[in-house]
């Protein structure tokens, strides 16, 4: 299947916009507390001195302050580009309305049973 959004690709500003919107429920509050380039050096430094060492994974104080640059990690490669999808609306359905076989708490919800962020 496609994700799909009704949102047009070209309204995303950047790769990142359009993978936080794919990946993250909670849109509000999805940024790093503390600056981007303390999570992006720190996250890089330690994984090279530890080698297989996740500073995201491992460090909840960490990834609880560096939430974007975490999921930015884990999702890298997953999202490269979007495309215009041209279908008969028959072909579609919103599961926020209707849920796919898949999604075992209904539509409208995640994978862990919380409501979807509107609009997605």
């Amino acid at each position: 299947g496609l994700y799909c959004v009704a949102k047009l690709t070209e309204e995303f500003d950047s790769q990142d916009d359009v993978t936080v919107n794919n990946f993250a429920n909670k849109l509000k509050n999805f940024t790093n507390k503390a600056s981007n380039a303390f999570c992006q050096t720190m996250r890089v430094r330690m994984g090279m001195m530890l080698g297989t060492f996740n500073k995201c994974k491992e460090d909840e104080e960490f990834k609880n302050n560096c939430k974007r640059t975490c999921l930015m990690w884990k999702r890298r490669g997953l999202v490269q580009y979007g495309i215009t999808v041209r279908a008969p609306c028959k072909s579609f359905y919103n599961v926020s309305e209707r849920a796919t076989e898949e999604m075992k708490f209904g539509p409208g919800k995640t994978r862990d049973g919380e409501p979807m962020v509107p609009g997605r």
